[in-house]
């Protein structure tokens, strides 16, 4: 390949808006529609897979940190922060299971890469199911 051909896939692939996102109706909190899980990008979940690993004996925050990286509005704009996890661990855990799912399957993660993740964790207290 010539130079320009290089350069021309490079832009492709570093231009590709390959960051989707899935609509995530969430009813118990009020909100049917207009709220998305988003695509990590992969920088975005080796540091949540670094946090797993990091948090494998107590399970502190696993579920929310996934859902404050995942959840969207529209646009793909994060509306949540870590300073937000101690009140999101106050929300329904069926919603942030929900959020659990939904994020790995859209993520792209395979049941084996799940089981790697929770076997990181106490087996009665594994934050990911799928």
């Amino acid at each position: 390949m010539n130079q320009s051909m290089n350069q021309s896939l490079r832009e492709k692939i570093l231009g590709a808006d390959d960051l989707k996102r899935a609509p995530f109706p969430a009813p118990e909190w009020d909100l049917p529609k207009g709220l998305f899980i988003r695509v990590v990008s992969s920088e975005e979940g080796r540091a949540f897979e670094d946090y797993c690993s990091k948090h494998k004996n107590d399970n502190k925050g696993v579920r929310e940190r996934l859902a404050i990286l995942v959840l969207c509005d529209a646009d793909g704009k994060q509306f949540l922060s870590n300073a937000d996890a101690e009140e999101l661990g106050k929300k329904s855990r069926v919603v942030l299971d929900r959020i659990s799912d939904v994020a790995m399957t859209v993520n792209g993660y395979t049941k084996e890469d799940v089981e790697t993740l929770a076997g990181n964790l106490p087996a009665d207290q594994s934050a990911i199911s799928l």
